[in-house]
């Protein structure tokens, strides 16, 4: 089932009054009722099929996660254009990249926002400078100055995660600050397109509850490391999160620490999925779904190394092609780059090797 924009939830559509208390607790709550039971679950690790190791979550497993991340998650509170007496407030969550003042939030939390503040787990409040911001992969790196080193978050690697996997989600949601959710890795790579978005990214999806102000918070693993970045909800179902794969949110973070901005790259392809029962390109069957090239862009990358229509893309980057989302996570954030693409013509198989260019090369001309 496909979502509409309007059915997702992002942390600035809530504005909230100001308490009169600055105070906020420790560790709010952590979920399912783990507190004071003395759980003693044995977890299949990435290494058990030999019998080597077993990981078990105890009473304090998800607190130990959580603790160790808890230093680096701070509040992002900000003013709406609207507000001209300082009392309305929206908040979101974000955590710290760099000793030196750096923080990690969503792009939405801060887009068309003013008066932005970060305020650590320590309670220390910063105005904010926004280094930069990329609105298309909803990244924004925030500046402050504080007068001494700040703790930086651990970052994982988003690859390696499993569906059914334990997360954590660290945030603060509704302004209640440092809030811990537990739940389960729901998919590993969702399709944006799966969910109304027009972005060419996979997100993860987690039952974690991810409510109003989550967003720019980490979503952690059980060792406490950053997997990805809580983004948005459905907010007609329960227990539907999503947050952007830390290794995502990598290539992005360095383009806008190396160039202040993220240059994407182009491919100049349209394409169709095509049924695993029938390819009308080559009229004979396939063994599994696949994508078929129907237009190429004059002076593109793919016309230049003689990609043709009713080609089928069965492989990009050496992984399996299955639909189209697969092309375009296939083909990454980084311009430049050379990828092989396998395709099949003619019932054939054919590898091309394919430069790609950034989309501010791309040619004012979109004929196919």
């Amino acid at each position: 089932r496909c979502f509409t924009p309007k059915q997702i939830a992002l942390s600035e559509n809530i504005t909230h009054q100001i308490p009169r208390s600055s105070k906020t607790p420790s560790i709010a709550a952590v979920i399912l009722g783990l507190c004071g039971i003395g759980l003693n679950i044995a977890i299949n690790n990435r290494n058990d099929e030999g019998g080597n190791s077993k990981q078990h979550l105890g009473r304090y497993t998800i607190s130990d996660a959580a603790e160790k991340c808890a230093p680096s998650v701070v509040n992002v509170t900000f003013g709406h254009p609207r507000d001209r007496d300082g009392r309305s407030m929206g908040g979101a969550s974000g955590f710290v990249l760099t000793s030196e003042g750096l923080i990690v939030t969503n792009s939405h939390v801060i887009f068309n926002k003013r008066n932005i503040f970060v305020t650590l787990s320590n309670g220390d409040k910063f105005p904010v400078e926004i280094y930069a911001s990329d609105d298309v992969g909803d990244i924004a790196i925030l500046k402050i100055s504080a007068p001494y080193p700040l703790t930086p978050a651990k970052l994982g690697v988003s690859g390696e995660i499993r569906t059914g996997e334990f997360v954590v989600a660290l945030g603060n949601p509704f302004l209640l600050q440092n809030s811990v959710t537990l739940g389960v890795v729901s998919a590993t790579a969702r399709p944006g397109s799966e969910l109304g978005l027009y972005r060419s990214m996979d997100y993860i999806q987690t039952d974690a509850a991810i409510n109003v102000g989550n967003s720019g918070g980490p979503l952690i693993s059980l060792e406490g490391e950053v997997i990805g970045i809580n983004t948005f909800k459905h907010i007609r179902g329960s227990g539907m999160g999503f947050a952007i794969p830390i290794d995502t949110a990598k290539v992005i973070i360095d383009q806008l620490l190396t160039r202040g901005r993220v240059e994407r790259p182009y491919i100049g392809l349209r394409l169709v999925n095509v049924s695993h029962d029938f390819d009308p390109a080559q009229k004979c069957e396939l063994r599994e779904s696949a994508v078929m090239i129907v237009g190429i862009a004059q002076g593109s990358p793919a016309q230049k190394v003689d990609l043709r229509p009713k080609d089928v893309i069965l492989e990009i980057g050496s992984k399996r092609v299955r639909k189209v989302s697969d092309v375009y996570s296939g083909i990454g954030h980084v311009a430049g780059k050379e990828i092989p693409i396998l395709v099949k013509r003619k019932g054939c198989p054919k590898p091309i090797k394919i430069t790609l260019k950034s989309e501010a090369e791309r040619s004012k001309k979109f004929d196919f």
